[in-house]
């Protein structure tokens, strides 16, 4: 039993390590009695704490991961090469399981979310200063030319820039 114990316990100590738990019983607490049955149940409860830890731990993940893919988005969103493959590769996913993450945490496709983005950025750059060429403010937001930065708006506002503008 005792051999048992001692394979385990490196393993316990990394799982509650990487769960960020402090205050296990040592090793050598769960050895000093010799008892099987004590042994067991000092293990039991090591196992028991090291799996609610693990339920917190999954439970708090998709808020952080969601947190994760927005703070992404957003330092990135005028790279005008922004792509789903480039985010998945800063996450360390692949791009299908990256996507698929994304919008099960964040609502909306990563690509969506990018251009509906640029689209408001666009907007705040129109109103601060609405002579500004829009090839400018397409160069700014991230997009390569002005006619992505038309289609974009066309499709998330309804209109042309240059409607939008005539609006303000």
């Amino acid at each position: 039993m005792l051999g048992l114990v001692s394979a385990v316990e490196p393993t316990l100590e990394e799982v509650g390590t990487a769960l960020g738990l402090e205050g296990l019983p040592s090793p050598e607490c769960r050895l000093q009695t010799k008892e099987v049955t004590s042994i067991t149940l000092q293990i039991d409860a090591v196992l028991e704490t090291l799996a609610e830890a693990s339920a917190q731990q999954r439970i708090n993940s998709p808020s952080r991961l969601r947190e994760q893919f927005l703070q992404y988005a957003e330092s990135h969103l005028t790279d005008p090469n922004l792509n789903v493959t480039m985010a998945a590769e800063s996450f360390d996913m692949s791009p299908s399981y990256f996507s698929r993450l994304f919008k099960k945490s964040v609502g909306a496709g990563f690509l969506d979310y990018v251009h509906q983005n640029r689209v408001r950025l666009a907007e705040e750059k129109m109103q601060a200063n609405p002579a500004l060429p829009l090839k400018d403010i397409a160069e700014q937001v991230g997009y390569t030319t002005p006619l992505v930065l038309n289609r974009a708006f066309r499709k998330y506002e309804g209109v042309p820039p240059s409607v939008f503008r005539k609006q303000m």
